[in-house]
């Protein structure tokens, strides 16, 4: 199976971004767009200590969604459109929320603005 200590930090914070729509009770159906606006708050909250380094314009950020979908760690439902871009994609999370939380908490190496992030909606 794929491990999260697998994926890049960009990766990660994505799926921390899913979380966030899940625990939030966004209405679904969880867009592309709507796990961007996280990361984009992200971004504005740890702009001093990170400074550019996690801010990507929407094409890599969109290209690691897909590599994600593509290890299973989220499901991309294109509804009758099978080939429509991910852009119009209902998104869900296929990580346990709590297995992210544990495996932030757990590795040293997960920086630490990630790891506010990720403790930020608890």
């Amino acid at each position: 199976g794929v491990e999260l200590r697998d994926v890049s930090h960009v990766e990660l914070l994505l799926l921390l971004c899913m979380k966030k729509l899940v625990e939030q009770e966004e209405p679904t159906p969880h867009t592309l767009r709507m796990a961007l606006r996280e990361y984009a708050g992200f971004i504005s909250t740890a702009r001093e200590e990170i400074g550019s380094r996690y801010d990507l314009p929407a094409a890599p950020l969109t290209r690691a969604l897909e590599h994600m979908c593509s290890l299973g760690l989220v499901a991309a439902d294109h509804g009758r459109q099978r080939n429509a871009p991910l852009e119009q994609a209902s998104l869900r999370l296929l990580v346990n929320p709590r297995a992210l939380d544990d495996f932030v908490r757990a590795n040293a190496y997960v920086p630490l603005p990630i790891q506010r992030f990720a403790a930020s909606g608890l």
